[in-house]
This record gives structure tokens, sequence and C-alpha cells, in this order.
């Protein structure tokens, strides 16, 4: 039985260096998606091409993927209780997202003093944490978040299943409410994991329970109820009672792609290396991507009266240059988490009751 406190000793197998090629193709196919998304597509074309049911549930899809990979790598270890769980990958997580971050960060400030564009005094300590400026710049913040509270997503899925799921649905609708109720501003609503807090629950619970049928009648009631929310907020202008901010990517509009993701998952066999190469740098694309439609877009519109040559454009630059950042920065990346895993396991395996007991003799 799982705990939320160690009970005994438990040794951490090694991660084995297994991949799902169906998830990071997944995922190189959803920062496509991010790339095109933030392309300068009118309103009007965005709901001709029918952008709120495919482009926009990029987000979504990688949330409940980020929920599933995780499941998978703590479920091959041998955890038993919450702090085996934060031991495990914690800082190797942290220090996966915020070097790559620290480096975007530093380019962006540089860019920035550059061009003259933003005034330095807004590149603070603040700006920095929540995830500097440009589009998609909440993702560090919102990943940042995911690394801390997965552990505790993972016991609840373990330890209690459909339950755990369950709550993770009330504790997002309650996000909402309690958003709703105190008005919340959109800029702090959308640097808050609490949105997306379901979706995580769900890719969890969707390893966990990756040998049983997926129920054809909940797959339709979610498909048609997410539907109907996208079709009723972007197409005909209705204002819902809780959800003010990002309906797009609601909970309620991701209802559309859950059952249709989790049939991929559990039944695709998808391969393509250079689709996969783009999921395993899809966070460098990512921050690619932000500067690049921070800083450089604009002069590639004004050069090309063409929007399909403008996404051609953005498609070529920050996939090639955010692949590139991936496979330069992983060198870095393993020699620093290494030197932290030596000293966080340090810090892990001080018992406080032995310094105690050693203050106490002197």
């Amino acid at each position: 039985m799982l705990s939320l406190t160690k009970t005994a000793k438990n040794h951490i197998r090694p991660e084995k260096n297994s991949r799902n090629r169906t998830i990071d193709f997944m995922k190189g196919i959803c920062i496509l998606f991010v790339i095109i998304t933030h392309c300068n597509f009118s309103e009007k074309s965005r709901l001709q091409y029918l952008f709120p049911f495919w482009i926009d549930m990029a987000v979504p899809a990688f949330m409940i993927l980020s929920g599933y990979v995780n499941m998978a790598a703590f479920s091959r270890q041998n955890i038993s209780c919450l702090q085996d769980a934060y031991h495990f990958r914690i800082i190797k997580s942290l220090t996966r997202f915020t070097i790559p971050y620290i480096i975007f960060y530093i380019a962006e400030l540089l860019l920035a003093r550059h061009f003259n564009t933003f005034s330095l005094s807004g590149f603070g300590f603040r700006a920095f944490l929540t995830g500097g400026t440009g589009p998609g710049s909440y993702y560090y913040p919102i990943m940042m978040q995911f690394v801390l509270i997965f552990p505790l997503i993972f016991i609840l899925i373990e330890k209690y299943n459909s339950l755990g799921l369950i709550w993770g649905g009330v504790i997002n609708i309650s996000f909402e409410l309690l958003q709703h109720a105190y008005g919340l501003n959109e800029e702090c609503y959308r640097l808050l994991i609490f949105r997306y807090l379901f979706l995580i629950f769900f890719g969890a619970f969707l390893y966990k329970n990756k040998e049983r049928e997926i129920k054809l009648r909940w797959g339709i009631i979610s498909v048609v109820t997410g539907t109907l929310f996208i079709l009723a907020t972007q197409y005909k202008g209705y204002e819902p009672l809780i959800i003010i901010y990002w309906k797009g990517t609601s909970l309620f509009a991701s209802l559309f792609i859950i059952p249709i993701l989790s049939i991929i998952i559990k039944k695709a066999n998808l391969k393509c290396v250079l689709v996969e190469l783009f999921g395993k740098a899809s966070f460098h694309i990512c921050l690619v991507q932000i500067i690049f439609y921070v800083f450089f877009a604009e002069y590639f519109y004004s050069l090309y009266d063409n929007r399909f040559l403008h996404l051609i454009i953005a498609l070529t630059i920050c996939l090639s240059t955010g692949c590139l950042f991936w496979v330069v920065e992983q060198g870095l990346n393993k020699w620093i988490v290494q030197k932290e895993k030596h000293i966080f396991d340090k810090i892990m395996n001080m018992r406080l009751s032995e310094k105690l007991d050693n203050w106490l003799l002197k």
C-alpha cells in the first residue's frame, strides 16, 4: 500500500531507457500546432479552418501526454510513498526545464535590448518567474508547477484510481468557480496549472488503466459534450457562467480531444523519426517560437504578403532552431543533473532525528 510518509527504506530502480514512439510522435504534432496557432491567422480564418477542434487542442493534449509519460516513469519504480515520489525525478525534471529556459530568457533579454522592443525594467525576477514575454510564455511556469505537484497526483491515482481522477476533476472545477467568484485576472489565470489539472490526472489515469478497454458510451458523451461547448463558445458567442478566460482550451472544451487522444495512445502505432524528433525537442521548440514571434515574425511578414509562406518560414525556423537548441543543450543538462542529484541524495538521506540527537549530546 502507498503512503504519504516513508515507512521503510525503498530502493528506487534506475529508470529504463524505453520510449513510446507514439507519444513522441503526438508531441511532435502538438508542437507543430503550437507554431501554427501563433501565426497571423485572423479570427475568421481560425474558425473557418476549424482551429478550435484541432489546432487549439495542442496544449490540452500536451497536458494529457505529460500525465501519461510521468505516470509511466513513476510506475516503473519501486515507489511506495510521497517522499520516494519526490526523490525520484524532481531534480532531473526541474533542471530539464530550467536550463533551456534560462538560456531562452537571457536570449530574450539581449534581443529586447538590441531591438529596444521592451523596457528592460520589465525583465526582472517577476518576469523570469512568469515565463518572459511572448506567445506561449506561460508554459514554463505551468511545467514547474507540474513537476512539483505530479508526485501527489501519482500517489492519488496509484492508490485510488478512478476516485483519484474524480478528485482531479473536482479540484479543477473548484478552481474555475473560485476564479469566477473572486475575479482572478487573466494574467494570473493563465499561469496557474489548476486549469489543466483534470487533463494531467486523466493522463496518469490512462496509463494506470492502459490494459482496460475504452468504454464507447463515455467516449461519445465526452466528444459530444466538448463539441457542443466549442460550437457554443467559439462559433455562437455563448458566454458560460463559470469559464471566463481561455474557453477554447478549458476542461469542457478539452472533453472533445480526451477520447480521441486516448484511442491514439492505446491503439495507434505512429512512427516518423522527424516528427518524433520534434516531440523530443518540443519544449525547446516552444521557447524558440516565442522568440521568433516576438522579434522576427513581423520582419518576414513585411517581406512577403502571403500567409502560407509566413507559415512555412515560421515552421522551418522554429523547428530547425529548436531541434539544434535541444541537441546542444542535452550535454550541459546531463552534467548539471548528475551534480545536483548527488547533492539532493545527500539531503534526502539525512535523518533529522540523528542530527537532533547529536545536538542534544553536545
